[in-house]
């Protein structure tokens, strides 16, 4: 239901379409992981609530990123150097911790998930 847009969408949009691409990127992330851990946690467990979602990092860290940029806050140089350089490395971090999963995958079942991709690729709901 929720597109892996983080591990695999991020590398894959910054090689082929490069930097420029990157912001789009991160929104499409920002939004799916939002909805992942917002309303797919709901969905999962529906005694959750909705101060509890505060508490999932990348949510409360979505809602503070969104604050600085929308407000004048400034942000000095010995926290904003440290959040660039966890920026940068967050790329290929993911590319390396998707690396170590898919050594661990169990290909028996990999015609369902060609079908399922074929399916969404087509625009066919399941």
């Amino acid at each position: 239901m929720f597109s892996n847009s983080g591990n695999m969408g991020l590398p894959l949009a910054l090689f082929a379409f490069g930097e420029q691409a990157m912001s789009a990127a991160v929104v499409l992330m920002i939004l799916t992981n939002g909805l992942h851990f917002s309303v797919g946690m709901k969905m999962m467990d529906s005694k959750a609530s909705i101060i509890g979602l505060l508490r999932v990092p990348i949510l409360a860290a979505t809602v503070a990123g969104l604050v600085v940029s929308m407000t004048s806050i400034s942000i000095s140089e010995v926290v904003a150097i440290p959040i660039e350089m966890m920026g940068q490395i967050a790329t290929p971090l993911l590319l390396f911790s998707l690396g170590v999963r898919l050594t661990s995958v169990d290909l028996k079942d990999w015609h369902w998930s060609d079908w399922c991709a074929g399916m969404s690729a087509d625009g066919c709901e399941l």
